[in-house]
């Protein structure tokens, strides 16, 4: 079975969430931790690929990694959020994306209303279900781009956006710059809309790259962006030159580079 392809909804999903959060929880023992079902598979009746999304929020990433790898995880890295692991386990007929927070993360929030709006609002739970339908029959759908996302993950963000919009969404969160939209605005706030080409194919693949282009978002509105080259600041601006934004930008890169400091 693959585990690219989106499915009818599966009512062994929450079956298979609990058994494998019983099992990390049995592995973490003693370790002050929440663990949550997200994602498509946690909302019932919409389409997904098997793959269950768990949310685990902790703070000891070091030696929770070290226990899950126990269990046959493998660990991929931030992917496009800072301050985050995730980390993979594919069995034949589904597998499981775990996602490791510190509790005071926004992303913990973002996933939960996201979740929790979907359960509550068919509408546009069947709006989300028929846009991940369409996608998924689409040739080129899986494939990745540059730095490693796949053009359907990608081709969902602007519905993503409406709906977090709508469920009231609102955190300040610090992203990396990755898909078109995103690279847009960050030309724009930059003032480097003439270079954002070039800056793009510098910053890579984000698993090697040494510049690192970020954006701040404040819910779903993108209002600050950012250049670090290897472990300097080089360039931080914000919509309207607003201070408060420039003052959350700089405070959260200076936290990414002690984060990063310290892995």
């Amino acid at each position: 079975m693959s585990k690219d392809k989106v499915e009818e909804y599966n009512y062994d999903w929450p079956k298979f969430f609990q058994a494998e959060k019983d099992l990390i929880s049995n592995k973490l023992v003693g370790i002050k931790l929440q663990i949550h079902h997200i994602g498509s598979t946690s909302v019932e009746d919409l389409c997904a690929k098997p793959k269950i999304d768990i949310l685990l929020i902790a703070n000891d990433f070091p030696q929770i990694i070290k226990l899950l790898e126990e269990l046959g995880y493998k660990a991929r890295g931030e992917f496009n959020i800072p301050f985050h692991e995730c980390m993979t386990k594919r069995l034949d007929s589904h597998g499981f994306n775990l996602h490791i927070f510190t509790e005071d993360h926004p992303e913990i929030k973002l996933n939960l209303m996201f979740r929790d709006f979907l359960r509550q609002n068919s509408e546009w739970k069947n709006k989300y279900g028929e846009l991940k339908r369409k996608l998924s029959l689409q040739e080129k759908a899986f494939e990745k781009d540059a730095q490693g996302v796949k053009s359907y993950t990608l081709a969902k963000n602007d519905l993503i956006i409406e709906i977090l919009n709508e469920a009231g969404f609102n955190e300040f969160s610090l992203k990396y710059c990755m898909h078109d939209n995103e690279w847009d605005e960050f030309g724009k706030i930059s003032h480097l809309r003439e270079f954002t080409s070039d800056i793009r194919k510098e910053a890579g693949d984000i698993h090697h790259r040494k510049k690192f282009c970020f954006i701040l978002y404040e819910g779903v509105k993108i209002v600050a962006a950012a250049i670090i080259d290897n472990t300097e600041i080089v360039q931080v601006n914000a919509v309207s030159n607003e201070e408060k934004y420039l003052t959350k930008m700089r405070e959260l890169l200076h936290k990414w580079l002690r984060w990063k400091g310290k892995k």
